[in-house]
């Protein structure tokens, strides 16, 4: 954590093009899972996937995703 200035109340900017600080949990983990599923291009299983990327079981990424309200393209196409 890092220190505050006399009379300063803004939040501590955690680096460019990124949310402010301190942030809740939950906003925190699916920033971070938006920002894996970014890099592995929405891909969720297999190999180069979010989930493998996190170090995490398809399902669990996908399950963790439903509560956070993290859409994907599985669920939308089962709303139809």
């Amino acid at each position: 954590m890092l220190p505050r200035e006399e009379g300063r109340t803004e939040a501590v900017s955690a680096g460019a093009g990124h949310p402010h600080l301190p942030l809740k949990l939950d906003e925190a983990m699916a920033a971070h899972i938006s920002e894996v599923l970014k890099v592995a291009q929405g891909k969720i299983h297999g190999p180069g996937g979010a989930a493998e990327l996190l170090g995490m079981k398809p399902t669990t990424l996908r399950w963790r995703m439903d509560q956070l309200g993290i859409r994907y393209r599985r669920r939308d196409q089962g709303t139809n």
